[in-house]
């Protein structure tokens, strides 16, 4: 009897160290004093034993987990970076094209003989900053000009060491991507197999429970007719809380290996209605 009631002052101590870990968790504090709210579980862990596809799960990894996806975008980063470092090393050609229409204002003279270079002016014509602005949207003086400009890169051991340390960046992105493409399906690999296994272990333990039921209903109709004893029935007690117990870690376990398994599928968030938006 010493040993029960050290048992189950150990147990009440987990139990009221595991609610105070779950209100921390869940930020109860934020609400006022949380201390004498009890947690009270209103579901049971269920097994449900589904079929689960490794390369199913390892593809739906891909394309869902956060890791995965900045790795691909810093590779993609990385290639533009390296078709830049290219460029640099590549003489450029550049075609310009211009057109304008200025406008002229002030007075215009006339020479004799329209001859600029005898100097003999024989009248004016006037003029005004509103017929600059009219000329200029008449387009009555057209100017052109093309021009080719090509520019070679003197620095070619800058530019060409440039190019070389983003291939090689680059090339270290993707050999990390492989890594991690690897850890990824590893861990997917492990959590469906861990799934499985978790299964049927909560199934044999079912069954271990039930067994221990119906040999306690036994001896308990033998202890009925007095062909037992309290030291027999108490010990059949025992072997049945040890196997629900054992049920129930089981069952536990079985629940935390699904969400191991959602979780390195990068899936956990979206299964519970969760969208990260950016």
């Amino acid at each position: 009897m010493a040993q029960r009631e050290a048992d189950l002052i150990q147990a009440e101590s987990l139990i009221t160290r595991s609610e105070e870990v779950f209100k921390t968790m869940i930020n109860l504090a934020a609400e006022g004093d949380t201390r004498a709210k009890k947690v009270v579980p209103v579901d049971q862990p269920i097994v449900q034993a589904t079929p689960i596809s490794i390369d199913e799960a390892f593809k739906t990894a891909l394309e869902k987990r956060p890791d995965l996806k900045i790795a691909q975008k810093n590779i993609e980063n990385k290639e533009l970076g390296v078709a830049v470092a290219r460029n640099q090393t590549l003489p450029a050609l550049d075609l310009t094209l211009s057109y304008w229409s200025p406008g002229i204002s002030g007075d215009r003279l006339i020479y004799a003989g329209d001859n600029v270079f005898a100097g003999v002016v024989v009248g004016t014509v006037p003029g005004s900053p509103s017929n600059a602005v009219r000329d200029a949207f008449k387009l009555l003086y057209n100017n052109w000009n093309v021009g080719v400009t090509l520019t070679v890169p003197m620095s070619a051991f800058l530019t060409r060491s440039d190019l070389g340390y983003a291939r090689a960046d680059l090339a270290q992105s993707q050999v990390q991507l492989k890594a991690q493409e690897q850890q990824a399906a590893l861990e997917v690999s492990d959590a469906v197999r861990t799934i499985e296994a978790n299964a049927k272990r909560a199934d044999a333990y079912r069954l271990a429970s039930e067994l221990a039921q119906k040999s306690l209903d036994a001896e308990l109709k033998k202890f009925a007719v007095g062909l037992s004893t309290n030291y027999f029935v108490l010990d059949f007690q025992e072997k049945l809380a040890n196997a629900r117990s054992a049920e129930l870690k089981a069952k536990i376990d079985f629940v935390l290996s699904v969400e191991r398994l959602e979780k390195s599928m990068g899936v956990g968030l979206e299964k519970r209605g969760f969208k990260i938006i950016g």
